[in-house]
């Protein structure tokens, strides 16, 4: 059996072997049972990556072992457009800078995407969980830290 495009938040009712299309803001608002249904979802990934650590040293060795590769191998030019550089500023400036020029509209914004925060938070989590279960098998040298690569 395939995958069907029957919109629906409960079981497939045709016995689909993949969940039908997880539902979005035209099928009503979400829920925290549509929350916990995609932190599911994303746990069946061998691997979750998040996109703002590929500049770190031990996530480019994290993703070459993934994919097989030389740790050495290049995947581009990651994060190379950033002219704030520490983790701070890479990932929450314009988040404080939005927080202290208009309060009400960033508190708006976190309201209407606090699903999608929290799926994000639950992704660097996983992330987290999988490159310490990742640096134990390979014997990383700093298990507790994160070293950037410049």
């Amino acid at each position: 059996r395939g995958y069907c495009t029957r919109h629906t938040r409960d079981k497939c009712p045709h016995g689909c072997e993949g969940p039908c299309m997880y539902p979005s803001l035209s099928f009503g608002e979400l829920t925290e049972y549509d929350l916990e249904r995609a932190k599911k979802a994303l746990e069946r990934f061998d691997v979750v990556l998040i996109t703002e650590t590929f500049d770190q040293r031990d996530q480019k060795a994290f993703l070459a072992d993934v994919l097989s590769s030389p740790r050495g191998f290049s995947i581009g030019n990651v994060n190379s457009n950033l002219s704030k550089k520490d983790e701070e500023n890479k990932n929450s400036f314009y988040g404080r800078l939005l927080r202290s020029l208009a309060p009400e509209a960033y508190e708006m914004l976190e309201k209407e995407n606090e699903f999608e925060i929290a799926l994000y938070r639950h992704a660097v989590w996983l992330n987290h969980e999988q490159t310490w279960r990742w640096k134990k098998e390979v014997g990383w040298e700093d298990q507790d830290t994160v070293t950037n690569e410049n």
